[in-house]
């Protein structure tokens, strides 16, 4: 049995599972948002309503945020949900049934009351806006404990208790959203820093390339003038011309070894930018003979 395979059998009587997925059903878009099924995020108009369900639920009733700052008489000022239903919330309440009257009431235009009016409401949403969820006043698991009971309380029961209240799980979720963001963002960066170093040093070495091109070019024209009877510069450009047809058939036969998949990408640029610098060294040294062969320009008297 594999890993995921034996998380599902451990979670086969989850109440909050079989919850999930009648909200997926039901609410077309939605998604669960969390491996425990405590996090189910509902497609809305104009943004998402996140349904936190307690480790408890159904008999603790959920919590529903709003992951953008919203202006209704329904939503406080951190953006969570304060509905008539839930108020009434039993364990034997539809979640369904809340959760889409929720949805069909935050659809309807409404204006928020005076004291919920706040100018940063007025900004475009934004993941950075979100306000984190508020501390609770009380916590219902606590005034459920008797005296005896919280005496026992060890550090590890609190930490249970606390873990499990709605507030915790929305900061847990928010800081895991945001260290995945900034891995992202570290890995595009890291990619593009070493996609630039390789695209450097491959400038570095056409550079340096361009410059011995230069350097040879102006040998060959300081060898070329050197040259003077025109029988054998004649003969030299022919020998010169045959030279530049050689280099260039070879330099044609190394790019179809390349496209054939014959060659690498090293060997392919040594042997096809040697080929084509003889082919114009041959060519250079071609044409400077025949210049020289020809007889010079003379000017008709009038």
């Amino acid at each position: 049995m594999g890993i995921r395979d034996w998380k599902s059998w451990l979670r086969r009587d989850d109440p909050r599972e079989e919850a999930t997925e009648e909200l997926i059903q039901a609410l077309p878009g939605s998604k669960s948002a969390a491996e425990d099924f405590s996090l189910v995020d509902v497609p809305i108009q104009g943004g998402t309503l996140r349904v936190f369900l307690p480790s408890r639920f159904p008999h603790d009733k959920p919590t529903l945020q709003l992951l953008q700052p919203t202006r209704h008489e329904f939503v406080d000022r951190y953006n969570q949900v304060k509905y008539p239903g839930l108020d009434n919330w039993s364990h034997k309440t539809d979640i369904v049934r809340v959760v889409r009257e929720v949805v069909e009431a935050l659809c309807e235009p409404t204006v928020a009351p005076a004291v919920e009016t706040r100018p940063s409401l007025e900004r475009p949403p934004s993941d950075r806006s979100i306000q984190a969820p508020a501390v609770p006043d009380r916590i219902e698991a606590v005034e459920a404990m008797s005296t005896k009971e919280l005496r026992c309380l060890d550090d590890e029961g609190v930490r249970d208790l606390v873990e499990a209240l709605p507030q915790v799980t929305v900061m847990s979720q928010m800081l895991a959203d945001l260290r995945n963001t900034n891995l992202e963002s570290a890995e595009r960066v890291r990619a593009q820093r070493e996609a630039a170093s390789i695209k450097d040093a491959e400038a570095q070495a056409l550079r340096m390339r361009l410059a011995d091109d230069a350097a040879a070019y102006e040998a060959l024209l300081a060898r070329a003038r050197t040259l003077e009877p025109a029988d054998a510069l004649a003969e030299a450009a022919r020998a010169y011309e045959a030279r530049a047809r050689e280099c260039d058939q070879t330099s044609l036969a190394v790019l179809d070894r390349w496209q054939d998949g014959t060659c690498d990408r090293p060997t392919f640029l040594e042997e096809y930018v040697a080929a084509r610098a003889a082919h114009h060294e041959a060519r250079v040294l071609a044409k400077l003979a025949e210049i020289r062969t020809r007889p010079p320009l003379t000017r008709e008297s009038p």
